[in-house]
């Protein structure tokens, strides 16, 4: 760093500090989080209650319930659940079949709103006649430690051409069929009357839980084979898959009514997108 002047030396230093803060909010437990240090409208909390989780499929760790009071009768409930990761996080909020996205959603004399920010599912409940901004709500959430918006980062490392639009999905249970036990990210694709699916895993997967998986497949479907680490089977209604497990971990996995050549250069291509990604 002989090169460099004080001023960038302190900027540089600066710069990591920041990413080390950062990476370090993303970790950071629901109940280490300052709730006193956080408003709706100026606001404070009236009261906090937390809730003891049980074991869950889709793997909640906590779960607070905070009520903001504005004035008499316009009041703020606010649920904040925490999940294992952001892959669970996102599974419940799209397969629930309890949230519309951006909508709100009618419950009784209520409306309920809900934001995902990593891990942590933010649900907003208010009375009808007293609507709530949702700039303002995301304002609110903005203010937790390690905000994350959006999808995953993991799903950047998907292909964004030809993405079939609410076709966005996390399988945690069940994949193709199969057991599984490492949550995998689902996206479809469509050009014209062509359509296919692509599937990477959240994180890196044991190989003793790849394995437990290919030896489903390979007892449950038909023209099955497992070379080089490439497994390759029918999944039925004439369509083929194939997947493997990369180096480092990751899971990849394409299929569709695609004829060899095809699926071989899309399972390729992908492959080599997910090996080289950050995320």
């Amino acid at each position: 760093m002989g090169g460099l002047s004080l001023m960038n030396r302190l900027a540089l230093i600066s710069m990591v500090l920041s990413f080390i803060i950062a990476c370090s909010d993303e970790g950071i437990p629901l109940r280490s989080v300052s709730f006193d240090s956080i408003v709706y409208q100026n606001h404070k909390h009236e009261s906090a209650k937390w809730v003891k989780q049980d074991s869950s499929k889709w793997h909640l760790l906590e779960e607070i319930h905070l009520l903001y009071k504005m004035d008499l009768d316009d009041s703020l409930w606010v649920s904040i659940l925490e999940f294992e990761n952001d892959a669970f996080a996102l599974a419940y909020y799209i397969n629930s079949g309890r949230f519309q996205g951006a909508l709100p959603v009618v419950k009784g004399p209520l409306l309920e709103q809900s934001i995902r920010s990593g891990r942590w599912l933010f649900i907003f409940r208010h009375k009808r006649f007293y609507p709530h901004d949702r700039r303002l709500l995301e304002e609110y959430v903005q203010q937790f430690p390690g905000y994350r918006g959006g999808l995953p980062q993991e799903f950047l490392s998907l292909p964004f051409e030809n993405r079939e639009p609410g076709k966005t999905s996390v399988q945690i249970d069940l994949f193709h069929g199969e057991k599984i036990s490492f949550p995998m990210f689902v996206q479809r694709y469509r050009n014209a009357d062509v359509y296919w699916s692509v599937a990477r895993s959240f994180e890196s997967v044991d190989n003793e839980d790849w394995l437990k998986w290919v030896d489903s497949i390979s007892k449950k479907k038909e023209k099955v084979s497992y070379t080089e680490s490439i497994l390759k089977f029918d999944s039925g209604h004439g369509t083929r898959a194939m997947a493997t497990r990369l180096g480092g971990g990751r899971v990849v996995c394409v299929w569709g009514p695609l004829d060899s050549k095809k699926l071989e250069t899309l399972f390729f291509e992908i492959s080599e997108r997910v090996y080289s990604a950050k995320y």
